[in-house]
């Protein structure tokens, strides 16, 4: 037996391991620790091209970008509002009220499910990351509505996406119109 080790055997070998983490580097290295700088060169070169290709296969939203980025925050806001915001209601058919809470921002962010943001995104014909940043900014005050007060505004109270449901109480109709809202090319 000869001690001479086949260095370009071991790297093949290394990189057609399966599943190749860091247990696969650390007992590479403790077999062959003479080689550990060119199997941690190598791992965290495969690792890097795996990533690339990972970034490479994300489908990336471009279809409404320009339209959402002169749209901004402004536009969906008037998308939620007075005409607009009934005609939205009457073509999905929900209710008013489930739309002017993701206007006023009524419901937390972190809790509404994807399906919802991406069907609401559609439906106003905006970028999904512009619904976003709409829902992530305070809501503007209306000046038609500003009256002397005598305490401190204070916030509204915001909901959880599920206590919001409940709190409209929708029918089986709009249940059944809140299940097609949420569906993306018949799937949900």
């Amino acid at each position: 037996m000869t001690n001479d080790i086949n260095f370009d055997d071991i790297l093949d070998e290394f990189t057609m391991e399966e599943p190749l983490n860091h247990a696969v580097l650390k007992s590479y290295i403790d077999r062959y620790p003479s080689l550990a700088l060119e199997l941690t060169d190598l791992y965290h070169e495969l690792a890097m091209t795996d990533a690339r290709n990972d970034v490479e296969s994300v489908q990336l939203e471009t279809k409404h970008l320009a339209s959402a980025t002169t749209l901004g925050r402004t536009g969906v806001e008037a998308a939620l509002a007075g005409d607009e915001l009934r005609s939205l209601a009457r073509k999905v058919g929900l209710p008013r009220d489930f739309f002017a809470g993701f206007r006023d921002r009524k419901v937390r962010l972190g809790s509404i499910p994807e399906p919802v943001v991406t069907g609401l995104a559609r439906e106003l014909g905006v970028a999904v990351h512009a619904l976003v940043d709409f829902l992530r900014s305070q809501p503007r005050t209306n000046t038609g509505f500003a009256f002397k007060a005598d305490g401190k505004p204070n916030e509204g109270v915001v909901l959880e996406y599920d206590e919001f449901l409940d709190s409209l109480a929708l029918t089986d109709q709009e249940e059944n119109a809140l299940d097609r809202f949420c569906q993306v090319d018949g799937h949900s």
